[in-house]
């Protein structure tokens, strides 16, 4: 897992860091003075420096504004913790990444075929004298909706894994079940659950409940009175 960052060169005005230190002002907490915001592009795979220059400088970086770094894993450029409270935000796992893919379509463009996988993060280096009630302030009300991000903790190197998910294919058994049980279960009526039985039997195989509960919106469809479903 490769990481990129990219930032404005020092010298240059950071207008959304400067977003933000209005809005943290307007907190209540005046001791911010100044914000920077580092963009942060995780690239899952394995490449060698000429590429990583290519994807990072050249596609994700604009030379003439922004820096661009790389390393695998840790912050590639160390922060001065004396000056700046270090935040980084990224998305919670199975949170569609919003960059994600039109970055993977850029660098395939790139005739980079080895990234699997693109996710991103935020680094936000606030300038200023903080408690940690602070900072925690400016993180909930500011940076981080808690519905779909998180804080990076320092010892994070690598994004978590997406939950995985398990399919479970439920299958209902009208051939040697209880049949006045499914019948209620599903909410057939005896000629309706008679005729599934019946093709069911000669296909020699079980429908699924999810097409049990499809069939029996079919049947209230062409079958029942208006409003009765």
């Amino acid at each position: 897992m490769h990481r990129i960052e990219v930032r404005l060169k020092s010298h240059l005005p950071d207008a959304r860091g400067q977003g933000l230190v209005k809005d943290i002002h307007d907190l209540g907490i005046a001791t911010v003075s100044d914000v920077r915001v580092v963009d942060i592009y995780w690239l899952d795979a394995e490449l060698d420096a000429p590429t990583l220059d290519l994807i990072g400088c050249s596609l994700l970086a604009d030379p003439v504004t922004q820096l661009c770094s790389y390393r695998q894993g840790a912050p590639a450029e160390p922060v001065d913790e004396s000056r700046y409270h270090a935040v980084e935000v990224a998305y919670n796992p199975g949170v569609t990444d919003p960059v994600e893919d039109s970055v993977l379509k850029a660098i395939r463009d790139l005739e980079v075929e080895a990234v699997s996988a693109v996710k991103t993060s935020k680094r936000y280096l606030i300038e200023g004298q903080l408690t940690g009630e602070q900072v925690g302030v400016i993180c909930s009300r500011l940076l981080v909706n808690p519905i779909i991000q998180h804080v990076v903790e320092r010892e994070q190197l690598s994004f978590l894994e997406n939950p995985k998910y398990h399919f479970k294919l439920e299958v209902v058994d009208i051939l040697t079940a209880d049949r006045t049980a499914l019948q209620k279960q599903f909410g057939f009526t005896a000629d309706e659950f008679q005729a599934i039985v019946d093709y069911y039997q000669k296909q020699g195989r079980n429908p699924t409940s999810k097409l049990c509960h499809k069939l029996w919106h079919y049947f209230a469809f062409i079958t029942r009175p208006f409003g009765a479903h």
